[in-house]
């Protein structure tokens, strides 16, 4: 039995949940502190929402333990659970104004409207609702009911909140806007929320940590700049940002922290990340873009020639593809810096540092999200 003073606010232990044939959550294991602002990320279908309702008590594991404060809650129902979910169609009730939306669950609970009232007006101002309290859904705009979706949910004082893409209707300016109304709520009332999310910007921008999921397993646990700048696996590498991959064969592996990789017949030194190769094995070099330097400057263990494919314009930089062989590479250039003579066709030479190359074993390539 868990001890009650466990310093996790919510804990699942070796949760699997099979659908007919299906795994939908695959021996998850996670651990989340309490106040903290923790994302489960991943593409469509990947597990996070039935996670998400399994911790809510909507679904039972078919293995596994949930704990809530150290207590096992795993075959407790939702509705004796300390904790509330807003869902991405907020579920507002158009015959109700905001301040009664807001006021349904303590009214459900059997609380009078006047000793809610303090708790109400409490909410609304904290989600910048104060003087809408008598307009209807259909007077209010998406991301005003995104936020009266949130004054119910907190309204009832949860000491987790969980959120099931939350901001997925809303156009990009105003998903931005509401991604700080969230962080900012949570901040201010030290709640633990739960977000689930398959879009790796809101993730990075919102979390303290991430979960990063596909097929049902937890591929990562860390935080957005462990998530980013050392990926876990190739999917993870995939998943998150931009990436080059490139395929070669282990030339050498050094005793240090370096490997050296055959790539289209040039060596590349990559940074020894701990996964299991050995020499002559097939694998995947990552490289981050923004790490690639065209026409580098400083002196680079890693430089390459190569000839310019393409060069897009992207506003604050220009992406440009770099072709050698049959490996091509994307760099970004900021546009301060960018010598705006290259042209397509034109020879250039491109380079990285080792400690920005990872390498993965080419087995991983088929749990990655597909590149071009």
């Amino acid at each position: 039995m868990k001890d009650k003073e466990s310093k996790w606010q919510v804990e699942l232990v070796e949760v699997t949940k099979i659908y007919k044939d299906t795994i939908a959550v695959n021996n998850c294991n996670i651990k989340i502190k309490a106040g903290e602002f923790f994302s489960l990320l991943g593409p469509s279908g990947c597990g996070k929402t039935t996670t998400l309702r399994i911790i809510a008590g909507l679904e039972e594991p078919d293995e596994g333990k949930v704990f809530l404060e150290g207590r096992d809650v795993t075959n407790v129902p939702a509705h004796r659970r300390n904790v509330n979910t807003v869902f991405q169609d907020y579920a507002i009730f158009p015959h109700m104004s905001v301040y009664d939306n807001v006021y349904f669950p303590l009214k459900m609970r059997k609380i009078s409207k006047k000793k809610a009232d303090p708790r109400i007006k409490r909410v609304l101002k904290l989600v910048n609702l104060e003087g809408f309290e008598k307009r209807y859904s259909s007077q209010v705009s998406g991301g005003q009911r995104q936020r009266v979706a949130s004054a119910r949910a907190l309204v009832n004082e949860p000491r987790v909140l969980l959120l099931d893409e939350p901001l997925g209707a809303l156009d990009f300016k105003l998903r931005v806007s509401m991604q700080k109304v969230l962080k900012d709520i949570q901040r201010n009332l030290n709640i633990t929320f739960i977000y689930v999310t398959h879009d790796q910007t809101e993730a990075i921008t919102m979390s303290d940590r991430i979960a990063v999921m596909s097929q049902g397993r937890i591929h990562q646990i860390g935080t957005p700049d462990e998530i980013y700048n050392n990926p876990a696996t190739a999917f993870v590498a995939s998943f998150i940002g931009e990436m080059n991959f490139l395929e070669g064969l282990v030339a050498s592996i050094s005793s240090s922290d370096t490997v050296e990789v055959s790539v289209s017949n040039k060596n590349i030194l990559c940074k020894n990340n701990d996964q299991k190769i050995s020499l002559n094995d097939g694998v995947l070099v990552s490289i981050r873009p923004e790490k690639v330097h065209v026409n580098p400057l400083q002196s680079l263990k890693n430089v390459i020639e190569a000839e310019i494919s393409r060069i897009v314009f992207k506003g604050n930089n220009f992406e440009v593809t770099a072709k050698f062989d049959k490996c091509e590479v994307r760099s970004l250039v900021d546009y301060k810096v960018w010598d705006k003579s290259q042209k397509v066709g034109n020879r250039v030479k491109i380079g990285w540092n080792p400690e920005d190359v990872q390498v993965f074993p080419i087995s991983m390539k088929k749990d990655m999200i597909q590149y071009e």
